[in-house]
């Protein structure tokens, strides 16, 4: 399935390389690790 307002999320592992660590579309909502009580409705994105 194609969605084209995405958000990949990337992070940095112990080899200095990124690695995907999620992919989201509108609807979902993202936490960040350093802030696990933070959401982020990926809908208000893109807006």
């Amino acid at each position: 399935m194609y969605h084209k307002k995405n958000i990949n999320v990337f992070i940095l592992n112990n080899k200095n390389k990124y690695e995907l660590s999620g992919m989201y579309v509108e609807g979902d909502k993202i936490s960040a690790s350093m802030f696990p009580e933070l959401k982020i409705d990926i809908t208000e994105v893109f807006k």
